[in-house]
């Protein structure tokens, strides 16, 4: 198991970064997703499944490494933040 971004970097991730690792666990904000609760779901359910379906959708698709990178035009201190000590929400821009 590895802790993103304190333990990966704030960088896209690919397979040769995980060799050997089985989880990253990372910060998500279930809001960012637009969610229609199921008939008997309440709202943050909803919100939970969304995000987990939106980033399983990635995963299948072969993009979901790319969330965990910083955006081209990242402030290199904010990224030093944030690896070091504030960590980061995935999905959003760095």
């Amino acid at each position: 198991m590895k802790i993103w971004p304190f333990e990966t970097g704030l960088k896209a991730l690919n397979e040769h970064d995980l060799d050997g690792v089985d989880l990253v666990a990372a910060e998500v904000y279930p809001s960012m997703m637009k969610a229609v609760p199921a008939a008997g779901e309440v709202k943050d359910m909803a919100q939970v499944r969304a995000a987990a379906e939106h980033f399983a959708r990635l995963d299948e698709a072969g993009k979901l490494g790319a969330l965990f990178g910083a955006s081209k035009t990242a402030d290199p201190e904010i990224v030093q933040d944030a690896e070091r000590e504030e960590g980061w929400i995935l999905g959003t821009p760095a």
